[in-house]
Protein backbone atom coordinates (compact mmCIF):
# COMPACT_ATOMS: atom_id res chain seq x y z
CA UNK A 1 0.00 0.00 0.00
CA UNK A 2 1.12 3.66 -0.75
CA UNK A 3 0.79 6.16 2.10
CA UNK A 4 0.39 9.96 1.50
CA UNK A 5 3.58 10.85 2.70
CA UNK A 6 4.75 8.33 -0.46
CA UNK A 7 2.67 10.90 -2.39
CA UNK A 8 4.11 14.34 -0.78
CA UNK A 9 7.45 12.99 -1.36
CA UNK A 10 6.94 12.77 -4.95
CA UNK A 11 5.03 16.03 -4.83
CA UNK A 12 7.80 17.60 -3.05
CA UNK A 13 10.48 16.44 -5.43
CA UNK A 14 8.27 17.57 -8.91
CA UNK A 15 8.22 20.96 -7.41
CA UNK A 16 11.62 21.51 -6.92
CA UNK A 17 12.40 20.08 -10.01
CA UNK A 18 9.46 22.40 -11.85
CA UNK A 19 11.47 25.56 -9.45
CA UNK A 20 15.12 24.69 -11.35
CA UNK A 21 13.73 24.32 -14.23
CA UNK A 22 12.05 27.85 -14.28
CA UNK A 23 14.60 29.39 -12.71
CA UNK A 24 17.24 28.09 -15.36
CA UNK A 25 14.31 29.52 -18.09
CA UNK A 26 14.41 32.18 -16.36
CA UNK A 27 18.24 33.23 -16.68
CA UNK A 28 18.61 31.79 -20.44
CA UNK A 29 15.55 34.15 -21.17
CA UNK A 30 17.62 36.70 -19.61
CA UNK A 31 21.06 36.00 -21.04
CA UNK A 32 19.04 35.83 -25.15
CA UNK A 33 17.39 39.16 -24.24
CA UNK A 34 21.28 40.56 -23.81
CA UNK A 35 22.20 38.66 -27.12
CA UNK A 36 19.30 40.39 -28.69
CA UNK A 37 20.23 44.06 -27.34
CA UNK A 38 24.17 43.31 -28.53
CA UNK A 39 22.99 41.94 -31.96
CA UNK A 40 21.08 45.10 -32.10
CA UNK A 41 23.96 47.21 -31.59
CA UNK A 42 26.57 45.31 -33.51
CA UNK A 43 24.45 45.96 -36.74
CA UNK A 44 23.98 49.87 -35.91
CA UNK A 45 27.40 49.90 -35.53
CA UNK A 46 28.05 47.95 -38.87
CA UNK A 47 25.84 50.41 -40.26
CA UNK A 48 27.56 53.38 -38.96
CA UNK A 49 31.09 51.75 -40.37
CA UNK A 50 29.36 51.11 -44.11
CA UNK A 51 28.42 54.57 -43.89
CA UNK A 52 31.59 55.85 -42.63
CA UNK A 53 32.85 54.17 -45.39
CA UNK A 54 31.09 55.75 -48.07
CA UNK A 55 31.58 58.71 -46.80
CA UNK A 56 35.87 58.29 -47.16
CA UNK A 57 35.25 57.19 -50.61
CA UNK A 58 33.54 60.39 -51.66
CA UNK A 59 35.31 62.19 -49.54
CA UNK A 60 38.75 60.51 -51.33
CA UNK A 61 37.47 60.67 -54.70
CA UNK A 62 36.51 64.78 -54.57
CA UNK A 63 40.07 65.60 -53.37
CA UNK A 64 42.15 63.34 -56.40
Amino acid sequence: MINTADFDGVSFAAIKALEKRTSDLKLENEQLKGLAVLSKEVNELKAMLSNYSKFLKTTSNKTK
